[in-house]
């Protein structure tokens, strides 16, 4: 925007003002026009990306970081539960292989009662 002094208004019409040649070749400023205040959008997107992007990386970082911990804390577990996983199954299988033998026993003496009864 720029200062107008009216004694430089040589005609005013409905479309333009004509002034002076003198006041155009050295126009005084009078403030910023509405168009320098506001910023334009390319700058602010500009900007906002340049602020963005440090965002962005720490994201991603605490996300692999996560993602890491994690894929550690998971094999931990599926250790765990491999071990106990066998200890079970050895459990299981020593059981079963005492049931079996008893079973075992108790059918070598029902044939050998059977057998002394038939004496």
């Amino acid at each position: 925007m720029y200062r107008l002094p009216p004694t430089a208004v040589i005609s005013v019409g409905r479309k333009r003002i004509i002034v002076s040649d003198a006041i155009v070749q050295n126009p005084q400023q009078y403030g910023e026009s509405p168009s320098e205040k506001i910023p334009h959008p390319s700058d602010l997107f500009k900007k906002d990306y340049t602020q963005t992007q440090p965002d962005l990386a720490s994201a991603m970082q605490g996300t692999q970081e996560f993602a890491g911990q994690l894929q550690e804390k998971t094999h931990q577990v599926s250790d765990r539960v491999k071990e106990k996983l066998s200890e079970f199954t050895d459990q299981v299988q020593g059981k079963f292989s005492a049931l079996k033998t008893q079973l075992h026993d108790d059918d070598k003496s029902a044939v050998e009662s059977d057998s002394q009864k038939s004496l």
